[in-house]
């Protein structure tokens, strides 16, 4: 942007583009206006580049650190990645049997044992999201936030 104290109307779009705000009536005509004039392409880039930096400069949120520890965590991570094996196994172990008309062969059981494995995995999967949402509750921001 140039040193002028007020943007100009051409500077407003470029700042109402890059952030994703320009209305879609004008979108296309701005576009299209970003093929003609290689000033304003320039003008775009440079903003472009402002909001990266931006970006990259913010210091990380209280609730990104909590999320480090979750990672982190042994049994978050047996809950999420154990429950989503039990989950897709059990579910491809019924499809398979059922799919190949051999759940009379192996039994009634293997069926159950299959499903069993589904429902353990989606209950551990479920677990560890409600774990994830009360960890980190009290992080939001939008808790008291009232519509």
């Amino acid at each position: 942007m140039s040193s002028q104290e007020h943007p100009t109307p051409d500077q407003l779009k470029a700042m109402a583009y890059v952030d994703g705000e320009l209305p879609a009536g004008e979108w296309a005509e701005f576009e299209s206006r970003l093929r003609r004039e290689p000033s304003l392409a320039r003008e775009v880039a440079e903003l472009q580049g402002l909001a990266l930096l931006a970006r990259q400069m913010a210091p990380p949120e209280p609730q990104d650190h909590e999320w480090e520890r979750l990672r982190a965590d042994p049994w978050h991570r047996l809950f999420t990645r154990g429950g989503l094996a039990l989950l897709l196994g059990g579910l491809g172990t019924e499809a398979a049997l059922l799919l190949l008309g051999i759940q009379n062969e192996v039994g009634e059981h293997a069926l159950l044992f299959s499903g069993g494995a589904g429902l353990a995995g989606f209950v551990m999967l479920l677990a560890a999201a409600l774990r994830w949402r009360t960890r980190n509750l009290p992080f939001d921001p939008y808790v008291h936030v009232r519509r």
